[in-house]
């Protein structure tokens, strides 16, 4: 525990992967986390694992494509963490969630790559 005790972390895509990994590792390290999913199912389990090692966590549905979505998870952030946000902070945000909807938002700002001549 230490790294970042008491800060108040959101994990985009925490269900499985690096995103669930991500979301534990934060949470060993003192972090109250907020993972957020479209697979419901995947985020509470990641949150039962918080849980069981004395973490503190919740999960919220969101698909990262819909923009409108983010208000209403910082407010469920404030409300379930509120005075470690009530300044209107979050600590950290780690996305590993990823906008696979042609021309989303996270789509529009990733640089376009060429594949490697071979």
């Amino acid at each position: 525990m230490g790294q970042v005790e008491g800060k108040v972390a959101i994990v985009t895509g925490g269900a499985l992967g690096i995103g669930a990994a991500c979301a534990a590792t934060l949470a060993r390290e003192g972090a109250k986390v907020v993972i957020t999913d479209i697979d419901d199912a995947g985020a509470q389990a990641v949150v039962g694992k918080i849980v069981a090692a004395r973490g503190e966590a919740i999960c919220l549905h969101q698909d990262v494509s819909i923009e409108e979505d983010w208000p209403r998870v910082i407010e469920a952030t404030e409300r379930r963490f509120g005075q470690a946000v009530s300044r209107r902070r979050i600590d950290q945000r780690f996305a590993a969630a990823r906008n696979k909807r042609p021309g989303g938002p996270t789509d529009r700002n990733m640089p376009r790559r060429r594949p490697p001549d071979r």
